[in-house]
């Protein structure tokens, strides 16, 4: 018997398990539990190979507006799949964001995904260090340095940290200020 399933049903299952990030199996309990439709992973397996493939083309107009971007934060994360420890890869810029998965977290995953080592602009980072050996500018991301500082704060008990937090936090203050008004951050305001 050949059962033919709509659109909703395949879009559904397809945002169930890539957004959500819900295993095959229980993707396919919930479209079962709430739809009534028995699915098999294999055929969810189908459907996301289907979706990826139609969304590969805008992937790659992602990518030519990180490199042309005059600023990229990147980031990783640690992610399970199938029980094993993978990094999800992020490089956003103030109008998009790419997401890549690799199973390493440096310079092998950099080189695969193959955009950073085009990159000429500003990089903003976490001062992870296979980031250092890429040919762009660098910028370290204030939020990461905020935790850092914290960090040796609390486990020194020295001043200067707190300090310079205080510093880090009114200079970007000062720079939301200026951009609100459209104006360039004179350094003698900081």
């Amino acid at each position: 018997e050949t059962i033919q399933y709509g659109p909703r049903i395949k879009s559904a299952a397809v945002f169930l398990n890539q957004w959500h990030n819900l295993p095959y199996l229980r993707t396919t309990e919930i479209i079962e539990s709430l739809l009534h439709v028995s699915i098999s992973e294999g055929t969810l397996r189908n459907w996301i190979e289907k979706a990826a493939n139609l969304v590969r083309p805008k992937v790659e107009i992602i990518k030519q507006i990180v490199l042309a971007s005059s600023v990229v934060h990147a980031d990783e994360s640690g992610i399970r799949i199938a029980k094993k420890l993978h990094w999800l890869h992020t490089l956003a810029t103030n109008i998009v964001t790419w997401y890549g998965v690799h199973c390493k977290r440096g310079m092998e995953a950099i080189k695969a995904f193959d955009i950073l080592p085009h990159y000429r602009g500003i990089l903003v980072h976490d001062c992870f260090s296979p980031y250092w050996k890429l040919l762009c500018q660098h910028a370290l991301c204030n939020t990461h340095l905020l935790r850092e500082l914290k960090y040796i704060a609390e486990t020194t008990k020295q001043e200067w940290p707190e300090q310079m937090a205080k510093s880090l936090v009114a200079s970007n203050k000062l720079r939301l200020e200026a951009d609100r008004r459209g104006e360039p951050l004179s350094t003698e305001a900081i």
